[in-house]
């Protein structure tokens, strides 16, 4: 077991502008804990590239109380390449996420990419989110079509998800992604039967 804490990342970027790269502001693998990071300002040249601010492979993991902003640069602008974009990637595993708070933002100028404040593609294996801000501003400008979401789910079977705040505000946005759009926090919950306890609304991150 092992943990990772406590650590401020940020300013990673790639200039390449065409390749598909992926870049993880912390790869989790394996039994750990990640906790007390806050990861900001990773930026892609490329709208072929995936940045992910939190990419979790094989568990069991704990992922809690972290901060991620992605899609805003060190300068406080927009990051507006169509970049596909998710705060925390989680691929497989039985895992927790507790206490995070993930904001994406900026203004994509082009492509059909879509972005996620939290995307899993886990499916069977027990998972537990809770108290987690999922917040996705990130608007289409003319030219863009993606779809910003704050959550997405592969599969409700062994996950318990509660007292989350899931949000979207800008163009493009769609609260949720389970087999289908979800589009607002009552359609979460139907399709879901999860997040019973959760709510949907403005932090008002700076």
């Amino acid at each position: 077991s092992q943990s990772v804490s406590q650590n401020t990342i940020y300013n990673l970027s790639n200039t390449h502008t065409s390749q598909a790269y992926v870049m993880s502001g912390i790869h989790v693998t394996g039994s750990s804990t990640y906790e007390k990071n806050f990861i900001h300002s990773l930026s892609a040249s490329s709208s072929s590239a995936t940045i992910n601010g939190i990419y979790a492979t094989t568990g069991p993991y704990t992922i809690s109380n972290n901060i991620v902003r992605i899609g805003i640069t060190s300068t406080g602008s927009g990051l507006n390449t169509g970049t596909i974009i998710n705060g925390i990637n989680e691929n497989t595993g039985s895992n927790s996420l507790y206490c995070n708070s993930v904001y994406i933002g900026g203004n994509p100028a082009s492509t059909a990419n879509s972005t996620y404040a939290f995307r899993s593609a886990s499916v069977s294996a027990s998972r537990n989110y809770v108290n987690n801000i999922f917040f996705n501003a990130r608007s289409n400008n003319s030219g863009s079509t993606g779809k910003h979401y704050a959550i997405q789910l592969a599969s409700n079977s062994g996950c318990t998800s509660k007292n989350n705040d899931l949000y979207v505000s800008g163009t493009g946005g769609v609260l949720g992604f389970y087999s289908a759009d979800r589009i607002d926090l009552n359609a979460w919950k139907t399709a879901t039967l999860l997040d019973t306890n959760s709510l949907s609304g403005n932090r008002n991150f700076i």
